[in-house]
């Protein structure tokens, strides 16, 4: 996928402050590409993402999350470069602020982002967009969606990806295909990832907990707000 030309400092787009929709509402990861492309000036709908994501045909859980309710709103990246491929972007990754070359490609991002690219997070409790470039990256502020209980930051085990807007590789036809070919493994479980659960096995785990009265495993009394999620 060939990158179009850079931005000028001049023609460089605002800095990107906001990330639309409720975080128990949106896909987070979903919801931070669609915050890109809007940045980029793209005209493309919350629900395209999220399904070319595979995110509205199963919810995914991690597996050793405590209560069910705790979907894959800071789940794994194995959809993302196919999403560029599909809208438009190219995808850099990095692990987290403690691997190995991480600041050289913190600085790449840096200088990449005062060239209109956008830089996500995947961490906890949801993926987000870095807002500032802080040099300590523990101090580095996000955005992400709104009402978040636990507000996100750059963690231990977080993961980071640099989105410079790009020429798409599929046209509307082939990713919707494509989009729906992986969604059809998504809901049958064949696309389980390291610790992480879909197709059948989050409704498994949800049946289950509702046999609490309170739905919470950890005996709340909000705990059937996170059902209704």
């Amino acid at each position: 996928m060939s990158s179009l030309p850079k931005r000028s400092t001049a023609d460089a787009p605002p800095r990107l402050t906001n990330v639309t929709g409720r975080f128990y509402e949106v896909d987070s990861l979903a919801a931070c590409v669609h915050a890109a492309l809007s940045y980029w000036g793209r005209s493309v709908s919350y629900d395209y993402v999220a399904g070319l994501s595979g995110a509205v045909f199963s919810p995914g859980i991690p597996d050793n999350c405590v209560c069910a309710a705790c979907r894959a709103n800071h789940g794994p990246d194995i959809r993302l470069e196919f999403m560029g491929y599909a809208l438009g972007f190219s995808v850099e990754s990095a692990a987290g602020p403690t691997a190995p070359g991480v600041r050289e490609f913190t600085e790449r991002a840096r200088r990449a982002a005062g060239n209109g690219a956008v830089v996500l997070d995947r961490g906890w409790p949801c993926w987000s967009i870095l807002a500032d470039w802080n040099e300590d990256l523990s101090q580095r502020s996000v955005v992400s969606t709104a009402d978040l209980e636990c507000p996100c930051g750059i963690r231990r085990d977080s993961r980071l990806h640099i989105l410079r807007e790009a020429d798409k590789c599929l046209t509307p036809c082939e990713a919707f295909r494509a989009g729906l070919r992986f969604a059809a493994d998504v809901a049958c479980g064949e696309r389980d990832v390291d610790d992480w659960q879909y197709g059948d096995k989050p409704y498994q785990r949800w049946l289950a907990q509702l046999q609490s009265a309170c739905f919470c495993p950890l005996g709340t009394g909000d705990g059937w707000e996170c059902a209704e999620r």
